[in-house]
């Protein structure tokens, strides 16, 4: 589902940022139209055409940000909204896409960690609070490559779909 404007959606530069709630209890998802801010009632995305993995790892997510630092008992940094954010775009934009989404969890240092997971292949992406990604490809307990998520993201696809 998609709430309509008034005008043609092409006459827009848009696009969707993710904030942190004054209350800083949750996220708020805003529209952007040419640098100003609609109401996230403006356009969004219909969770339910989603695989039912895409929308639990989504909830899992929208969860940490209640995370506090030592969340684990040990130190643990909580994780960053930059962090919860580009998680949430990796699984929007790959929702349909054929990966074997296994587990979502947060790390450390304040980083999302998303594994993928199939028979004797595996991979690790991790969404670090400085922006920056670390893709893992593994098979069979070794590790195949180590790289960022953009510069590999066809090879993570091709490594499960071959």
């Amino acid at each position: 589902m998609q709430a309509l404007l008034t005008d043609e959606l092409n006459q827009y530069s848009t696009n969707t940022v993710m904030q942190l709630a004054e209350d800083k209890s949750s996220l708020i998802w805003h529209f952007r139209i040419r640098n100003l801010i609609a109401p996230n009632s403006t356009v969004f995305p219909d969770l339910l055409s989603f695989p039912p993995v895409i929308i639990s790892f989504i909830q899992k997510l929208d969860s940490y940000i209640n995370l506090n630092d030592n969340w684990d008992s040990y130190g643990a940094v909580a994780p960053s909204v930059i962090s919860i954010r580009n998680a949430r775009r990796f699984l929007i934009n790959n929702a349909n896409v054929s990966l074997p989404y296994y587990f979502i969890s947060p790390g450390v240092n304040g980083e999302v960690m998303i594994e993928l997971s199939k028979g004797r292949k595996a991979a690790e992406i991790y969404f670090n609070s400085d922006k920056s990604t670390e893709l893992l490809l593994f098979e069979n307990n070794n590790c195949l490559l180590e790289s960022n998520l953009k510069d590999s993201i066809k090879e993570l696809i091709k490594f499960f779909n071959d």
